[in-house]
């Protein structure tokens, strides 16, 4: 996994790399968080909480591969989240301040707990849904939360890779 320091400094993504990152983690991401949204008007908030935690998920995985971070396999990756805060730091990233990333950690701590249930409910007493309207508005929060990040540091690296002057 990369580290951040205030000695190394990665390199400059192309263009080609960039547009790689956005198929496999921000476009994607971009259309599930779409998915979510339709569940929620659909009523079924099992799924829209699931695909809101997909989402969440492919939005962190596109700022660590923006940020040539190694993606950590585990899905609780709250320790890799606090760990950004440097490359936020290095890449001079204002936008993004210190309690979005706490949110973030929130989040990925809340969506890590509801991760099997809005698979398979409680399977312990056989309730199949168990995720209401106002769950779904939390995850689909989280969401967008985690959007934001990844389209500011997206919007950065793309800056960097055609040297304009920010």
């Amino acid at each position: 996994m990369t580290t951040y320091s205030a000695m190394s400094k990665p390199a400059v993504l192309t263009i080609a790399e960039l547009n790689k990152i956005d198929q496999l983690s921000f476009d994607k991401a971009n259309k599930i968080l779409s998915e979510a949204q339709a569940y929620l008007r659909c009523f079924d908030c099992d799924l829209a909480v699931r695909r809101a935690q997909e989402a969440f998920e492919l939005y962190l995985k596109g700022v660590f591969r923006f940020l040539q971070a190694e993606y950590p396999t585990i899905h609780d990756v709250k320790k890799e989240i606090y760990a950004l805060t440097v490359a936020f730091k290095q890449h001079q990233l204002e936008e993004i301040q210190t309690r979005q990333v706490a949110r973030l950690v929130l989040a990925n701590s809340v969506l890590h707990l509801w991760r099997l249930p809005a698979f398979y409910g409680d399977e312990t007493l056989n309730v199949g849904s168990i995720f209401d309207e106002s769950e779904v508005k939390l995850a689909l929060s989280y969401a967008d939360s985690a959007q934001f990040v990844c389209s500011v540091v997206r919007f950065h690296v793309y800056q960097l890779a055609w040297q304009i002057p920010f």
